[in-house]
Order: C-alpha cells, then structure tokens, then sequence
C-alpha cells in the first residue's frame, strides 16, 4: 500500500481530534504521526511475512511484529480505555484499525477507523 496522502493524513487527525475533545491540536497531530507510522510498519511486517516462503525470517519478524503492537497499545493505553486496535495480516485491507470510544467505524467489517498507510 502506498503512503496515505495528504488528505487522508489530515482526515484521520481530524477523526482522532473529535475522539479526543480537550487535547491540545499538536498533541493530537503528534498521537496521529505516531499512529500511522507504526500502522505503516505493521503493514511492512506482514507484507515480509509474504516475501519469506521459507520462513528463515520468522523469529525476526515475530518480534518485530509484537514491539509494534506493543508500542502501539501503549499510546492507545494513554488516550484511555475505551480505545482498542484491531490487528489484520489481510493486505486487501489496512491491516491496522482503530476502536475508538464512540464506537466510529469506516471500513466495510465495521471493526473500526482505518489507520492510513496500514
């Protein structure tokens, strides 16, 4: 999947800004960054879980794979605990997608805001 434009950057800020009435915007901007990058390199891993047919990378990948989901549950841990992720290895869709308090969802499944880029 290609990097998200512009636009769909800016959607997902403003998604995550209504989620999180009373942040400061560049708190907001900085969580967004941080979210996409790590759905970005979600994606990475299970695109490379493709590439391995002999899965001599598997270790590798396995850890890489569980530091990202890591790292991401803590910054969802921080916004509160209504907020959740749903992790996906389907590359037809994002592989990452959010489940925010007030139950918002725009991918078909209905399992929650897609992280752009994942």
């Amino acid at each position: 999947m290609a990097r998200p434009t512009r636009m769909e950057r800016e959607q997902f800020t403003a998604r995550l800004a209504r989620e999180l009435p009373g942040w400061r915007a560049e708190d907001v901007d900085r969580i967004a960054e941080q979210i996409m990058a790590l759905g970005g390199s979600y994606r990475r891993a299970q695109e490379r879980w493709l590439e391995d047919p002999d899965k001599r990378a598997t270790h590798r990948l396995e850890c890489r794979e569980a530091r990202i989901v890591k790292r991401l549950e803590a910054i969802l841990k921080e916004l509160g605990p209504d907020w959740g992720a749903v992790f996906s290895d389907k590359l037809e869709v994002n592989t990452v997608k959010l489940q925010v308090p007030s139950g918002l969802a725009n991918d078909w499944a209905g399992e929650g805001v897609c992280v752009p880029g994942s």
